[in-house]
């Protein structure tokens, strides 16, 4: 094999890498900043906003 099929053969599968690679990167949706409140038995409370922006974030990291 010559030095110039064997830089082709090589650029080639660089190229394939690159592309596969590409395709795997998710884009993930932000993190919504929420303003909770702490209970007395270590869950939270949100209100309704900030509930619809948790739910919404959720369904959207399910999707992927």
């Amino acid at each position: 094999m010559s030095a110039t099929s064997w830089s082709k053969h090589l650029a080639s599968g660089f190229l394939l890498i690159s592309m596969a690679a590409c395709q795997h990167q998710v884009i993930r949706p932000t993190k919504p900043a929420l303003k909770i409140e702490p209970r007395l038995d270590g869950g939270i409370c949100l209100d309704r906003e900030n509930a619809i922006e948790l739910g919404n974030y959720i369904l959207e990291l399910e999707k992927q």
